[in-house]
């Protein structure tokens, strides 16, 4: 298992924005990973939370290296949400998306990607998260290629936080049994 921040994410935010392509920084990672000699690249899954998610989802679909997919609390698009973001939210995404943070979400999207992406793909979603409701997943897995699994925890919060001692163990349970 590896964890890794692209750009954008976390202190990374500080130097570079969260990219459309971000699938570009997965592949970087898995190239590296791959590369290992103690790293099994036959058993490849790439997941993520929030945006995570979404660029996993486009991970897969240009790399069949993976060979199982898991979001949570993702988009199919994160378009629109700039404007609907609070006061005290919105601010902090021109950290994350540059000056332009509603022009950069409108471009990030699974269309497209879906389709190509073949990976058993596991969704977990809040069901009190109006940030990214489980409408998108309906909305993934009615593109996405291979199989898909959906799990709607109904008091889960944004990236499950309130539900973590139940929701992380059942992605590491499904990625068992899966790779």
């Amino acid at each position: 298992m590896a964890a890794f921040d692209g750009p954008g994410q976390g202190l990374l935010s500080f130097d570079s924005k969260l990219r459309p392509d971000q699938e570009v920084a997965v592949r970087a990672i898995l190239d590296a990973l791959c590369a290992r000699p103690d790293v099994d690249g036959g058993r490849a899954g790439v997941g993520g939370i929030s945006y995570g998610g979404l660029f996993a989802i486009r991970a897969a679909a240009v790399d069949d290296r993976v060979r199982a997919v898991f979001t949570m609390s993702s988009w199919y698009t994160p378009a629109g949400r700039f404007a609907e973001m609070d006061d005290l939210t919105r601010p902090g995404q021109y950290q994350h998306h540059g000056p332009d943070p509603a022009a950069n979400m409108a471009a990030m999207t699974v269309a497209g990607a879906a389709a190509r992406a073949t990976a058993p793909l596991l969704q977990v979603y809040g069901g009190s998260d109006p940030g990214s409701p489980s409408a998108h997943a309906e909305r993934i897995a009615a593109e996405y290629a291979g199989p898909v699994t959906t799990v709607v925890y109904p008091d889960g919060v944004h990236i499950l936080n309130n539900v973590w001692n139940t929701a992380r163990p059942m992605v590491a349970d499904w990625l068992a049994d899966t790779l």
